[in-house]
């Protein structure tokens, strides 16, 4: 069997809403992004544009994961160097550091102006 392959958050949405359709099989998803002649359809499945034709084919028959988006791998690094969780386990080194990567995420976030949920928006408690 073929790999998986990884596409956008955005992608994978379309192809789970195209396959709910009663009359969307994967056939069809790809008749319609080669050739969108329905508006409606056309105007849902702009995520689909950029997708090649050989790799949507190949997720549609193989399978797919779908990719984090960046902020989501900011998130997951951020909370992997939550320092608070086991700090009862962790030597002091290994605080500080967890402690710095946590404050310089941060930091980098303020300075760019870039909102992180679970980071840096108004509902995170840490």
């Amino acid at each position: 069997m073929s790999e998986k392959v990884a596409l956008p958050k955005e992608v994978a949405e379309v192809i789970e809403h195209l396959r709910s359709l009663p009359y969307y099989s994967d056939d069809k998803i790809l008749e319609v992004t080669v050739d969108p002649a329905d508006e409606w359809v056309g105007a849902k499945t702009d995520a689909l544009n950029g997708v090649d034709t050989m790799t949507l084919a190949s997720a549609l028959v193989n399978g797919y994961t779908v990719e984090q988006t960046p902020h989501e791998k900011l998130r997951n690094y951020y909370e992997a160097n939550d320092w608070l969780q086991d700090s009862e386990e962790m030597s002091s080194t290994e605080r500080q550091r967890s402690l710095g990567c946590r404050q310089g995420v941060r930091k980098t976030l303020h300075i760019l102006g870039i909102i992180v949920e679970g980071i840096n928006d108004t509902t995170d408690a840490k």
